[in-house]
């Protein structure tokens, strides 16, 4: 908790009031006066300090220093109001103060012996405990508040056992749930391990039968391929002695019909007068005629006939082209 301000300009005011009354009062009875007042002060903050006000207690203690700077029994006072706050270092500056204005003022002795023993440290709170009771202390207060101490000691002592025990049982616990769970971990990887390699047995005798049908199917693949060709051969064959039949008896019939068309172009000709691009075009109807057939020779042949008669016919050229084509099939 942050330190309270004290507001300087007012006290300053309240300083210079009181001097005023010891330069007109005189030295004597401006002494007993600020006494009064700082013993006013400390009532007023022991007061807030029981009412649980720690901060009007810590403002009404400082106010008193500032009439009264030597009263052990303030700084005594200002070192509770410390300690409640958790200033445990101001607290203990505040009591070491007292004892320094006054050695004989018993209370700032007991609350040091109380602070380090809070802090655990046993031999400077012995040192301030004697000293206590040396000083005419209550002695039966200090000894029952330093039995109490040490019950308390004991009794947290205890439950912190109890709590290392329960903690300690809760880490065996840990422990042995850690152990069950490696335990379980390396049974499954084991049983893992074991899943995969006959995972792979299986896979490598997976991929000997796919091979060996493989193996299988390629030889059946060559067999049909091989009954294939040859089966295509002899219809290749059978259609080429076909077609040579077929040529053969075709051939006196279809020179007849060229002698025909040739005599029938010539007769044209002579009859309609007609000019070397009409015949082109005749010979090329007559070519195309002989392409649906699938003679491609006499196609060939009409073709050439009509690039004779119109040389200048890109499009004969492509035609001509075409049936040679046709010929190398």
């Amino acid at each position: 908790m942050a330190q309270p301000k004290i507001k300087p300009l007012f006290y300053i005011s309240r300083l210079l009031i009181i001097i005023l009354h010891i330069a007109i009062a005189g030295p004597a009875f401006c002494e007993i006066l600020l006494k009064e007042n700082a013993l006013e002060y400390r009532q007023k903050g022991y007061q807030a300090q029981k009412a649980g006000m720690l901060q009007e207690a810590f403002s009404f203690y400082q106010k008193a220093l500032l009439i009264d700077p030597r009263s052990a029994v303030v700084f005594n006072d200002l070192g509770v109001v410390y300690e409640m706050l958790g200033q445990i270092d101001n607290a203990e500056k505040a009591y070491l103060e007292a004892v320094a204005i006054d050695s004989k003022y018993g209370n700032p002795y007991f609350n040091l012996a109380f602070l380090y023993e809070g802090r655990g440290d046993l031999r400077k709170a012995s040192e301030y405990w004697l000293k206590f009771v040396s000083l005419g202390g209550q002695k039966e207060r200090a000894l029952r508040k330093k039995q109490e101490v040490e019950e308390e000691f004991l009794k947290e002592k205890k439950k912190e056992e109890e709590q290392l025990k329960k903690e300690l049982e809760a880490r065996q616990q840990a422990a042995e749930e850690q152990r069950q769970k490696l335990l379980k971990e390396k049974q499954g990887k084991q049983e893992s391990k074991t899943k995969a390699l006959k995972e792979k047995q299986q896979r490598e005798e997976d991929k000997r039968l796919a091979q060996e049908k493989k193996e299988q199917l390629l030889r059946k693949e060559q067999e049909v391929e091989e009954e294939f060709l040859k089966e295509k051969q002899e219809r290749q064959q059978k259609q080429e002695e076909a077609e040579r039949q077929l040529e053969a008896q075709e051939q006196p019939a279809e020179q007849e019909r060229q002698a025909n068309l040739d005599e029938e172009a010539a007769t044209l000709k002579d009859e309609w007068a007609m000019d070397n691009n009409e015949l082109a075009q005749f010979y090329i109807k007559k070519a195309e005629i002989f392409a649906k057939k699938r003679d491609y020779p006499q196609a060939l042949r009409m073709y050439l006939n009509a690039k004779q008669l119109d040389p200048q016919n890109k499009q004969i050229d492509e035609l001509i082209e075409t049936a040679q084509k046709m010929l190398l099939l």
